[in-house]
C-alpha cells in the first residue's frame, strides 16, 4: 500500500547518504498530509498513481494492504529521532495520533469493540465489526509508540490511555485464541456490538505472526511475564497441532484437528517463529530501544545519537573481523545456500504427503 517503504527508505538514505530515497518517502507522507481534509480517520487505501487522488474516499482499512503504513508512521520516527528529522517526524507522528484519536478514543469508536463482561478485554476490527487476525498488529504499534516514540508523544494527554488500549487489545486477540479448541487464533470473526458473542467468518489458522509481535512488545515495554506465557501457549499449540516432520501447516479450521492446510508461508520462519524467540531471548537482545522493526521483521538500528556510540562499536567491530570477513562471507553463504537448498527439497517433496497423511490420520 501507500507509504509501505517509508521506513527501508529512510533507512537507505543514512546508510547511503543520497537523500533521494528519503525524499521519496517524504513526497508520499506530503501528498497524504496536503488532502487529510478530504478524508477522516484512516487514509484511503487506494490511489491513482497518474492523477495522485484516493479512487475511494470511503475504502479505508487497518488490515491487509494498509497496516505497514500506520504502523510506519510511528516506526520511522523512532528510527530516524534526530534533530535534524524533526520536522518529518513531528508529521509523521501527528498523522499516526490522528488516526489513534479518531479510530479508537473518539466517542464513535470507529475501530474497537469493548466487552460488555471484561474491562480488560477490548477487540481491534475493521468495517462491519469486522475482527481480523491481522489486526494484531495493533496493540505492539500502540505500545510501541507509548514507550518508545518520540518525546512528545510522552507529553500526549492520552498516552497513558493509548498504552491501556493497548493491553486491552492484546486481551481481545487473546481471547479469540482460547476460545477455539486448539488454542489458536482464527482468521476473521464478526464481533457483535459491546463484544456479546461473534460469529465465525474464516475459523483458518495460518502461522500468522501478528500477535505474537503484540505479545513481544508488550512483554518488552512492561516486564510482564504473563505475555510469555501465552506466547508460550501458542508456541505449544504450534507444536501439537501444526508440526509435522519437513515443516508446519496451517489449520483450515481451529476447532477441527483433521484439516491442515498444505502451505507454510515464508512469513512463519521469517516473523512468527522470530518474534517467539525474541520474547524469550534476553530484554537487551535485540533491544527496542536501540533496534526497530520493519513490517516484514528485519530489525533496524537506529540512526540518531541517543544511543551509544554505535559508530565505534561497528567501527571496533570491522577492525575485527575484516581481515577474515571474506573467508567468514564464503562459509557462511556456502552453509546457507546449502541447507535453504536441502530444506525446501524435502519440504517441496514430502509436505503435501504428509499433509494428506494426517489430515486422514487425525480424522
Amino acid at each position: 500500500g501507500v507509504g509501505s517503504f517509508a521506513l527501508e527508505f529512510s533507512y537507505l538514505s543514512k546508510l547511503t547518504g543520497d537523500p533521494k530515497y528519503q525524499d521519496a518517502a517524504d513526497a508520499i507522507l506530503h501528498h497524504v498530509m496536503d488532502r487529510r481534509a478530504s478524508f477522516s480517520s484512516l487514509v484511503p487505501m487506494l490511489w491513482d498513481v497518474m492523477s495522485g487522488d484516493p479512487i475511494h474516499l470511503s475504502h479505508t482499512t487497518l488490515g491487509s494492504g494498509s497496516d505497514s503504513f500506520y504502523e510506519y508512521l510511528i516506526k520511522t520516527p523512532i528510527l530516524l529521532g534526530s534533530e535534524d528529522e524533526i520536522e518529518r517526524s513531528f508529521m509523521s507522528t501527528k498523522l499516526y495520533l490522528d488516526v489513534v484519536e479518531e479510530s479508537f478514543l473518539s466517542s464513535k469508536h470507529e475501530h474497537v469493540i469493548f466487552s460488555d463482561h471484561d474491562d480488560s478485554v477490548s477487540y481491534p476490527v475493521d468495517e462491519r465489526n469486522r475482527y481480523r487476525h491481522l489486526l494484531c498488529f495493533v496493540p505492539g504499534m500502540l505500545a510501541l509508540g507509548t514507550k518508545y516514540g518520540p518525546d512528545f508523544i510522552d507529553q500526549h494527554p492520552d498516552n497513558d490511555q493509548i498504552f491501556k488500549l493497548a493491553q486491552k487489545l492484546i486481551n481481545g486477540c487473546y481471547e479469540t485464541y482460547v476460545a477455539s479448541k486448539s488454542g489458536l487464533g482464527p482468521e476473521e470473526l464478526e464481533i457483535y456490538s459491546s463484544g456479546k458473542g461473534e460469529k465465525v467468518v474464516n475459523a483458518g489458522y495460518y502461522l500468522r505472526p501478528e500477535f505474537v509481535e503484540s505479545l513481544f512488545i508488550l512483554y518488552r515495554s512492561t516486564g510482564d511475564s504473563r505475555y510469555q506465557d501465552i506466547a508460550w501457549e501458542v508456541f505449544q499449540n504450534l507444536e501439537e497441532h501444526c508440526k509435522l516432520e519437513n515443516g508446519y501447516a496451517g489449520l483450515a479450521d481451529t476447532n477441527v484437528q483433521n484439516a491442515l492446510v498444505d502451505e507454510m508461508p515464508s512469513f512463519f520462519i521469517g516473523e512468527t517463529l522470530k518474534y517467539l524467540l525474541l520474547t524469550f531471548a534476553p530484554d537487551d537482545y535485540v533491544g527496542l530501544d536501540e533496534f526497530v522493526f520493519t513490517t516484514e521483521a528485519h530489525p533496524l538500528r537506529q540512526t540518531w545519537d541517543k544511543k551509544i556510540n554505535t559508530d565505534a562499536c561497528l567501527n571496533d567491530t570491522n577492525a575485527t573481523l575484516q581481515p577474515v570477513a571474506p573467508i567468514l562471507s564464503l562459509i557462511f553463504n556456502t552453509i546457507l545456500f546449502v541447507f535453504v537448498f536441502i530444506f525446501f527439497r524435502l519440504t517441496r517433496k514430502n509436505l503435501p504427503h504428509e499433509v494428506a497423511n494426517e489430515n486422514k490420520k487425525r480424522s
